[in-house]
């Protein structure tokens, strides 16, 4: 009788432990969260209490080096890396936007690879960037009593597919150019750095757009570029769960069928609004919390087929957006006042286990 009644015990505790209960499986740093806008000290105590493990932060050129023989302004980036330092949350950055001196274009999304000033101007950005923030980075040098946890991934550009996010136009040669430059910028600094591509949307959305299968088809075209990254970035946004899966899955065909069945998949983005609107990805603060249940569980039973070792939800908190973006304004696990969302127990549920 005591045999079975602990072998009843450990049955149900194996099911008390939920969908978390595999995380010790999981990679480090695995279950992530996206910025919409700069996260602060109280964010980043907050996701830790949810189980964030990971914050996709975005770092835009533009707002750190606004003139060309300027300084780069490291204020603001340096006291969102100590306050996730401090909270025990991992920084995994997207490097995206450039400032219009170093471009010659009227907007911040243009990118830097159309001249000499251009191409040098990045490869001394993005090399800055690690010599401060990487493996013996000068931030740390100067911060001795921080916990040392360098940043060691970086995401090149963000939607590199979306002729708004990368202007002025798509072109699978001129990102190559730029991750290239990228590439070779961070691995000089340090070589075990791990270098994803920014991540893409799968389907094309608007004129000029292309679909994140074209653009990687013809990125694995290219000689030599399989050695600039080591895992492709992907945003597969969808109004089910069946257009999910199908995203990633193409993706991983499309792949391994370039002979790059060993690189991860990082899901940088996925999410739906609490927001109901016209846009196909508002679904309510209830539906919210549902279809972050279902794509997490599709995304944990397919995890080692498709080789995903990062799955960030987008976005952390609320924010107002440009119109551009229907659903974008409701997307957080927390309010604009960090009040949490269905959503946020939803992530919790599986981040926590």
């Amino acid at each position: 009788m005591r045999l079975i009644a602990l072998a009843v015990a450990f049955v149900l505790m194996a099911g008390a432990a939920g969908p978390g209960h595999a995380n010790a499986k999981l990679p480090a740093g695995f279950y992530g969260a996206t910025s919409q806008e700069p996260a602060h000290a109280p964010d980043f105590r907050k996701m830790r209490l949810a189980g964030v493990q990971s914050y996709r932060l975005g770092i835009g050129w533009q707002f750190l080096q606004t003139r060309r023989h300027g300084g780069i302004y490291w204020g603001g980036l340096d006291q969102d890396v100590a306050a996730a330092t401090k909270s025990q949350i991992e920084l995994d950055p997207y490097i995206s936007g450039a400032p219009r001196w170093a471009t010659g274009c009227n907007n911040d999304h243009c990118a830097p690879v159309r001249s000499s000033l251009a191409r040098q101007s990045w490869k001394h950005f993005v090399g800055a960037l690690v010599n401060r923030y990487g493996p013996g980075g000068r931030f740390w040098v100067a911060n001795p009593q921080l916990p040392n946890r360098p940043i060691r991934h970086w995401e090149i550009w963000s939607e590199e597919n979306n002729p708004y996010f990368f202007r002025p136009k798509t072109s699978p040669k001129r990102y190559a150019t730029l991750l290239t430059i990228a590439s070779g910028a961070i691995h000089a600094r340090d070589r075990g750095a791990t270098v994803i591509t920014g991540g893409m949307l799968g389907p094309a959305y608007g004129p000029g757009a292309i679909t994140s299968y074209h653009l990687l088809r013809k990125l694995y075209a290219m000689p030599g570029i399989k050695g600039r990254f080591e895992a492709v970035g992907t945003h597969p946004y969808a109004p089910d769960m069946s257009s999910l899966s199908s995203q990633l899955n193409r993706t991983r065909r499309l792949m391994n069928s370039a002979g790059d069945h060993h690189t991860p998949i990082w899901i940088t983005e996925i999410g739906w609004s609490s927001l109901r609107n016209s846009s196909g990805l508002s679904v309510g603060r209830e539906g919210q919390a549902r279809k972050l249940k279902r794509a997490f569980h599709i995304v944990l039973r397919n995890r080692a087929r498709w080789r995903v070792k990062r799955l960030f939800w987008y976005a952390w908190r609320d924010t107002p957006q440009p119109g551009f973006c229907g659903f974008c304004p409701g997307a957080g696990l927390v309010t604009k006042h960090l009040k949490p969302k269905p959503a946020y127990w939803a992530y919790a549920h599986f981040a926590k286990g």
